[in-house]
């Protein structure tokens, strides 16, 4: 992960980056109510396991695409949420 931040009503955005250095940007919403919000914002940036949904996003006359984070698990295999 290379950026997150909470916006809104506790959801927090993020930027996912992979093994091979591709990029996703990605909301998980309501997620500072869970486990998963703390973990996301975590300034050491652990190793997750992320699941989700990509999604098409329009907003300000533009169409992007963002993964929608329903669950993470850590590294070692605990889920988060």
């Amino acid at each position: 992960m290379s950026y997150a931040r909470t916006v809104g009503e506790g959801h927090v955005r993020c930027t996912l980056v992979g093994s091979e250095g591709g990029r996703v940007e990605a909301i998980a919403f309501r997620a500072n109510q869970t486990a998963l919000g703390p973990a996301l914002l975590d300034p050491a940036r652990p190793l997750l396991h992320v699941a989700g949904s990509l999604r098409i996003d329009r907003f300000g006359g533009r169409e992007t695409v963002r993964l929608q984070i329903d669950d993470a698990a850590a590294g070692a295999g605990a889920v988060l949420a």
